[in-house]
């Protein structure tokens, strides 16, 4: 996953995803989860923004994540009283 910024200066992760030599089949199938992703608005999944197939192979451009990182949750100190366990 790459961050990339669009002309308009918004801010969006880039997946990469490279097709073998015979690959019709995987890139219907990869338009079509796509779209079905691409229909799903849930406030805990990034909004697709766009999807398509480049020399370079597909690539994949939703939200950028807001999310703190793994290691930002393990370095807090949190009482016990607030564990969620």
């Amino acid at each position: 996953m790459y961050e990339a910024t669009d002309p308009a200066g918004d801010s969006a992760a880039v997946t990469l995803f490279q097709l073998p030599p015979n690959h019709r089949r995987l890139l219907r199938r990869f338009n079509r989860a796509v779209r079905a992703r691409a229909s799903v608005f849930y406030h805990g999944m990034l909004r697709v923004l766009s999807a398509g197939n480049t020399s370079a192979g597909l690539y994949l451009a939703t939200e950028l994540p807001q999310a703190r990182t793994l290691a930002d949750m393990l370095g807090e100190r949190v009482p016990c009283s607030r564990a969620p366990w």
